[in-house]
């Protein structure tokens, strides 16, 4: 990660978002589970997705991890 953005909602505005259980899945998807180089991941763990933000104008850039 080398950079932080943040986004500013103005008042009176509302995000909406999907909320829902991770399902299981391979660490490498082109790889078998056999040989110890993948492992499977056991998902279950609570997810929240929130769709693209259209107004580019609420996203500013809040900090940066490059010198």
């Amino acid at each position: 990660m080398s950079e932080v953005w943040a986004l500013a909602l103005p008042l009176g505005e509302r995000l909406l978002s999907y909320v829902g259980r991770g399902a299981p899945q391979k660490l490498f998807g082109s790889l078998p589970l056999t040989g110890g180089r993948n492992r499977m991941l056991v998902g279950q763990a609570e997810q929240v997705f929130f769709p693209p933000v259209y107004n580019p104008l609420w996203v500013t850039k809040h900090y940066s991890l490059r010198p």
